[in-house]
């Protein structure tokens, strides 16, 4: 069985949210004969939206940081979006502590009710 629970949170702040998950809480059934425990961490980050330019455009910057159970192993990621016209977005991003990431970057469509990322 496994769990997850988490929080979010609108601060008073314009634009600003909060939120935080312990996931993976709980424990995994044998395997093939091999036992396996679930990799439990806490998340908590922050996210700001708000308003770029004259074009219709939005903006959301966030970052957040995970810990490990129980390596006790600290990740950090920050990263942004800007999103033209509504339908059009740019991304961006950085991952802290961890061999096998660093930046990264994409682009979003979406149109009525279709999206590709």
């Amino acid at each position: 069985w496994g769990l997850d629970l988490g929080a979010q949170f609108t601060t008073p702040w314009e634009g600003l949210r909060a939120g935080a998950v312990l996931a993976n809480l709980g424990s995994m059934s044998t395997l093939r004969n091999e036992s396996s425990t679930l990799p439990a961490s806490l998340r908590a980050g922050l996210a700001y939206d708000g308003a770029a330019g004259a074009i219709s455009s939005t903006f959301t910057l966030a970052g957040d940081a995970v810990y490990l159970f129980p390596s006790s192993t600290v990740a950090a990621a920050v990263g942004g979006e800007l999103r033209i016209l509504q339908w059009v977005a740019a991304r961006a991003g950085y991952q802290f502590g961890s061999t096998a990431r660093g930046f990264s970057a994409g682009i979003g469509l979406r149109y009525g009710f279709a999206g590709f990322d």
